[in-house]
Parts: C-alpha cells; sequence; structure tokens
C-alpha cells in the first residue's frame, strides 16, 4: 500500500465533454512514490496517474471515471470515453467543450463522425525554434484534388507518408523563379515541402468555427473552466483523491469511482433537500380549506 503522504500532481488536463448539457472533465495526475505500475509523467518526473472524469453540465454530477498510467498522452482514451458517456446516460451528447489541448484533427473528426458540437479552441501548429521559411498556415490544402497550394499558388504534390500525415513537395522548378523563394525556402533546400496532418480539413473547419464564436460560445467554453476545475477541486480537497491511497490501476479506478460516487449522492441530498424546501414553502402559502 502506498503511503497516505503520497503526493498528487496538479491537474495534467482538462477536457470537458458536453452533452446537450453534458461535459467531459480530463483532469488530475495522482502521484505515488510507491505507485506499482503508475509511470513517470511530465517534469518532474514521479511516478502518476491520470484521472479523466465526465461531468455532466447541468447537473454537475460524475458521469464517467477512468484511471490511465502517467506516460499516456491526455487524448488517448477520448474515444473510448466519449462511448462510454454515451452508454451510461444513454444519450449522445450534443456539444463537447475541451481545452485547446483537445484541439487536434483526430479530435474533430471524431466529434464530426458523431455529428456532435465542439467548443474546442484548435491547437496551434508547431514550429520548431529557429524555422525558416513560411508558415505551414500560409499554405493551403485541397483535400478533393490532393494538392496543397503554396503562397505563390503553386501546386504541391504528395510523396511520403508518415504515421501523422503526409509530406507534400513543390517542384523545384517552380521554386527557383518563384518571386517569393528568399522567403519561403528554407536555406539550401532546392524546393520547398510541407507536411499535413491527418485530418488536415477537419482542422481548418474547427478554425472557422472558432473565429465565428459568439457570445454563447465564449460563455460555453468559459463556464467549461470552472465547471470542471470546481469538480476537480472538490475531489482533491474534500475527497482525499489528491493522494494515491493504493497502488495499481484497478485500486485507482476504485478509489476514483468511490469518490465520485460521494460527490453524486451530496449533489443528489442537496437537490432532494431543495425539493422538500420548495414542497414546504407552497403547502405554507397555500390557503387551508378547513379554516374558511
Amino acid at each position: 500500500m502506498a503511503p497516505s503522504g503520497t503526493r498528487a500532481r496538479a491537474a495534467s488536463s482538462r477536457s470537458s465533454a458536453a452533452q446537450t448539457r453534458t461535459r467531459v472533465a480530463s483532469g488530475c495526475a495522482i502521484g505515488s512514490s510507491t505507485a506499482g505500475d503508475a509511470t513517470s509523467s511530465r517534469a518532474p518526473l514521479r511516478p502518476a496517474y491520470k484521472q479523466h472524469t465526465a461531468v455532466d453540465d447541468f447537473a454537475g454530477v460524475v458521469v464517467d471515471v477512468e484511471i490511465v498510467t502517467g506516460e499516456e498522452h491526455d487524448t488517448g482514451r477520448f474515444d473510448e470515453r466519449l462511448e462510454a458517456i454515451e452508454a451510461t446516460p444513454g444519450v449522445t451528447p450534443g456539444r463537447i467543450t475541451a481545452d485547446r489541448l483537445y484541439g487536434i484533427g483526430r479530435i474533430y473528426a471524431a466529434l464530426e463522425d458523431r455529428r456532435i458540437a465542439a467548443v474546442i479552441p484548435p491547437l496551434r501548429a508547431p514550429r520548431r525554434k529557429g524555422a525558416q521559411g513560411f508558415p505551414t498556415e500560409r499554405f493551403k490544402f485541397d483535400p478533393h484534388h490532393d494538392v496543397v497550394r503554396c503562397p505563390a499558388r503553386r501546386r504541391l504534390t504528395p510523396r511520403n507518408v508518415t504515421k501523422s500525415g503526409q509530406w507534400y513537395r513543390a517542384d523545384r522548378h517552380d521554386c527557383a523563379r518563384c518571386p517569393l523563394k528568399a522567403q519561403c525556402l528554407p536555406r539550401g533546400a532546392p524546393s520547398r515541402r510541407v507536411h499535413i496532418v491527418t485530418n488536415h480539413a477537419a482542422i481548418l473547419r474547427a478554425r472557422r468555427k472558432r473565429l465565428a464564436w459568439g457570445k454563447d460560445g465564449h460563455a460555453i467554453y468559459t463556464r467549461h473552466r470552472w465547471r470542471v476545475e470546481g469538480t476537480h477541486g472538490t475531489a482533491k480537497t474534500l475527497h482525499e483523491l489528491a493522494r494515491a491511497i493504493r497502488r495499481g490501476l484497478e485500486n485507482m479506478r476504485m478509489q476514483a469511482l468511490l469518490t465520485a460516487i460521494a460527490m453524486n449522492l451530496k449533489k443528489l441530498a442537496a437537490a432532494m433537500m431543495l425539493l422538500l424546501c420548495s414542497i414546504i414553502e407552497i403547502r405554507a402559502v397555500r390557503p387551508n380549506p378547513a379554516a374558511a
């Protein structure tokens, strides 16, 4: 058994998935100095677990909990947990909210396939330090013809396939006589190439939707933050989820599930109390026929 004083890491990922009124939160990574099958997460390196929790946006109740090792990426179980959320309440989410970390093509494509609205800021395209030439955002991808257009409107054709996408390269003769050659080509490169990630078209659609966010969209995303953080804060400060009581994934799942049950029972008790108070108030103001 892990000592009771094992420290917990702060929330490493915060995502939220909302049904018509449902949201998914992905959250705190719990560390333990003798954490069994826990694995190292972000710096500072220490054995850790990650907890993924689904929270209903309307009632604030927990509808799904999953524990994974600390080395697993935060988005690795997104599809699996989304299916679990659909199965538990028996309703397909109508809207998903999540942090920018979840703004990748695979997530957007999965939500589009299920016809679920996404309120997720797109993740910025990575660009290594010291990179030369125009960034990838200046190139336009045409999925219908499977080509990329450069800022000078020249075509880049598909080349090598990678695990995360595909490289597209321009013809060296086009680059040699291009007026934007000095700005576009990295030093020593005969022609320009760009890497287009899988589901890039879904990312482009998500970027356009992000620019079209109105007051409602911003309000939904703001509520996602305090709803998720409130759930994690309550679990850690009032229900001892900030410490790994026992080691092993199954034991951690049991701890997380018991914590979720306790939080849900408290919300149910509060709702029943409000209902009882409302009934008492209604009866108090209603005229008594016998007195008349």
